[in-house]
């Protein structure tokens, strides 16, 4: 395979889409998870996926009883602002949701996501408490 012809571990762009774009990194290996993970031009197309789940997974939660907030501002402990995509509430018990779309490349990368996101939340639920 040539490059710019795949994603397997070739850039995927010219030296001619250099000069007609040049803010790429051309020793930026552009792989799948990359492109759809972090890469900066991808970004917007990264936000409107999460919306889209998160939008569905609101509604979802609705209609089996849940009250649902979305995109809801508190503090944390520390006074730093967080945004919480979703709060489900029902039967006098709140869930915090985010979801996160990402390529796994471990066995326990589910398990770091999981208490990379309780550090940031966790420290709000005083907040929602009150």
């Amino acid at each position: 395979m040539s490059p710019g012809s795949s994603t397997e571990g070739y850039p995927a762009f010219s030296r001619s889409a250099l000069r007609e774009n040049p803010g790429k990194n051309l020793n930026q290996i552009e792989t799948l998870p990359h492109i759809l993970g972090f890469c900066p031009y991808s970004e917007a197309l990264r936000n409107i996926r999460h919306h889209a789940v998160s939008s569905m997974l609101a509604e979802a939660l609705k209609e089996v009883g849940f009250s649902v907030h979305q995109e809801v501002q508190g503090l944390a402990t520390q006074g730093s602002v967080r945004r919480i995509d979703i709060i489900a509430i029902k039967n006098n018990s709140a869930y915090i949701l985010d979801p996160t779309i990402r390529f796994e490349t471990h066995a326990d990368q589910p398990h770091e996501v999981d208490s990379e996101k309780k550090r940031i939340y966790e420290p709000t639920i005083p907040f929602y408490k009150d």
